[in-house]
């Protein structure tokens, strides 16, 4: 995405997403439009059965794509997730979600590499003791 000068650019992204994307395309001389095509929302689901999963020690890793969904995670497992958080490991795609406050309730956090290959060998650095 280095040459661009003159070409249009679609970014499909949620709504209110970050701009750093377009700004950067446009200082390089294209021309960037936006498709918002979802919006970001805090499930309203139930996570008591994922906090017990957890504590009954079946759950070693989470994976947060964005800050925003980890915030929302950490907020939906609550309070009584947190010493379970502190046992897990936290498998991110960027450097900048792990420095996410939310991040260092996790005992410890995996950058993953691009795309589903780096997210696989991220997971698979895991290991788990009984």
């Amino acid at each position: 995405m280095q040459s661009v000068r003159g070409q249009n650019i679609i970014v499909f992204r949620g709504e209110g997403g970050r701009e750093r994307i377009k700004e950067t395309l446009e200082e390089r001389g294209a021309r960037v439009e936006y498709a918002e095509c979802y919006r970001r929302v805090k499930p309203q689901t139930d996570a008591r059965p994922l906090v017990a999963a957890w504590r009954r020690g079946e759950i070693h890793a989470v994976n947060a794509l964005s800050a925003e969904t980890l915030r929302n995670f950490v907020a939906m497992a609550g309070p009584d997730a947190h010493g379970a958080m502190a046992a897990a490991t936290l498998v991110v795609p960027h450097a900048a979600i792990a420095a996410d406050p939310d991040a260092r309730r996790f005992a410890r956090v995996e950058i993953a590499a691009h795309g589903t290959s780096g997210l696989i060998e991220a997971l698979s650095r895991i290991r788990v003791t009984p």
